[in-house]
């Protein structure tokens, strides 16, 4: 007579191959036409071979139901990925901009990247091959995963649907590129970590010491765990100062509206690799504005914008001076509940302006590094976009600067980006009360000049690149 054990474990394995088939529809139903990058559909062939090798006879044979049965349902998170990568959720001429800097970073060999949109208000980027990997480890062989996946990273990059025709926010996608960046040159950044951090940590290591000795060690390990995460915001950050400018300022600063800005949020969790931390708003701005030099750029844009027509659109560029940057009345915060958690809080609080000296020492020294790495921060051209805001101003495409010739010149895609950032804070600035759907109008009339602007742009340069190498 067959035991209660296997009855249910056969019922469970019977879900499981029903969930399977379901899943491989669904990912087949997906229109590969349909996708703003190739990358998009290297992350759906590569869940297909996954499922595929998930209903194979002779893998199923060693595996246990009710574990594949729980990873089946995690892994619908990867299919929502693959599915909300569609060029309907997504700017593809943005996204392909991105893509085309994502690879002057790692070239044809390294790891590389598509974009999903997610319906929370943030951007985050995950390895989607390690994840898969993961839910794969413990059903097949690491020898089968290895086959399917091969030794390349497959990141995604999610986007928040919300900021969907918001072009400028996607100037948060340089930030996220800089996590990708930290990842791969962990050993050069770690020793630029472990010179600027050495002193403070040997300084809190004696406030641990005299709190209790034997909690010590541990704590000053889970701490140094904080330490590398606020420098690793920190780095994506610098990343996104030296690819968008300002642009990028303005989108980090509007996804700081409605929150707390000068908090320092530290999640400890059992797993110390896991470990979450995040510099206050205020700080990482501050930063931010050393980088990019705002007070030359704000000058320097004041300046080209004396030729627009509208005199409150000339006085935008004061807003950047305005974002808001005083660090002074910072304070941490650990929300999630741990044996060290309120030691680690208080010393951290009290050691607060030293571990900013470290982050700032820190930035200069991966400043040097990415120089010498990947070449000098690139300069925006303030005159093109003066021009392009003009050309805006004027509800004209800014795609073409201006060059006394018949055609102009085409505009690069950094300074579309920022003159579209700028037009539309001025927008957002001057609404006056009850000129809601007014502003509502103006502000989709820009995204939609903007977004054409950059499709043109892109295919223009493509056009252009083709042209040269036949």
């Amino acid at each position: 007579m067959p035991q209660a054990n296997d009855v249910r474990n056969d019922a469970v394995l019977a879900k499981c191959l029903a969930l399977i088939t379901k899943t491989r529809d669904r990912v087949r139903q997906v229109d590969k036409t349909d996708f703003p990058t190739a990358r998009s559909e290297d992350a759906r062939q590569l869940i297909l071979a996954a499922l595929e090798a998930l209903v194979d006879p002779k893998h199923l044979a060693a595996m246990d139901p009710q574990v594949l049965y729980n990873k089946l349902i995690r892994m619908q998170e990867l299919v929502d990925d693959v599915e909300s990568s569609a060029s309907r959720d997504i700017s593809w001429p943005l996204v392909s901009y991105w893509s085309d800097v994502w690879n002057d970073f790692f070239g044809d060999t390294g790891p590389s990247v598509f974009f999903a949109s997610i319906p929370e208000h943030n951007y985050k980027i995950s390895t989607y091959s390690a994840r898969l990997r993961l839910l794969l480890t413990g059903l097949l062989s690491s020898g089968v995963i290895t086959n399917l996946l091969g030794n390349r990273k497959l990141y995604c990059l999610h986007l928040a649907s919300l900021e969907h025709t918001n072009l400028p926010m996607y100037a948060n996608i340089a930030h996220e590129f800089g996590h990708a960046l930290h990842d791969t040159c962990e050993m050069e950044i770690h020793a630029r970590w472990a010179n600027s951090f050495s002193p403070v940590i040997q300084s809190m290591l004696l406030d641990f010491v005299s709190a209790d000795r034997d909690a010590a060690v541990r704590r000053i390990l889970r701490t140094a765990h904080v330490l590398r995460r606020f420098a690793e915001e920190c780095f994506a950050d610098l990343i996104g100062a030296r690819l968008a400018g300002p642009a990028f300022l303005l989108s980090l600063d509007e996804i700081a509206w409605g929150q707390d800005r000068d908090t320092w949020i530290v999640k400890l969790v059992p797993n110390d690799q896991q470990i979450r931390a995040y510099p206050s708003f205020n700080f990482r701005l501050s930063s931010i504005k050393q980088v990019i030099d705002i007070v030359e750029f704000i000058r320097d844009t004041k300046r080209e914008f004396k030729s627009l027509d509208t005199d409150k659109l000339k006085a935008t560029p004061d807003y950047l001076s305005a974002v808001e940057i005083d660090d002074s009345r910072d304070t941490v915060s650990a929300p999630v509940i741990d044996q060290d958690r309120d030691v680690i809080k208080e010393i951290l609080s009290r050691h607060l302006d030293a571990v900013k000296d470290a982050i700032k020492s820190f930035i200069d020294g991966c400043q040097s590094f990415i120089d010498t790495k990947y070449g000098a921060q690139p300069q925006l051209d303030i005159r093109d976009i003066a021009a392009l805001v003009h050309r805006l101003e004027n509800d004209i495409l800014p795609n073409i600067v201006p060059d006394n010739t018949l055609l102009g010149r085409p505009a690069a895609f950094p300074e579309i980006l920022n003159a579209a950032a700028i037009f539309r804070l001025h927008l957002l600035m001057h609404a006056g009360p009850g000129s809601e759907a007014v502003l509502a109008e103006d502000v989709s009339k820009v995204e939609r000049l903007t977004e054409k602007a950059l499709e043109v742009s892109y295919v223009q340069r493509r056009y252009k690149a083709n042209f040269i190498e036949v």
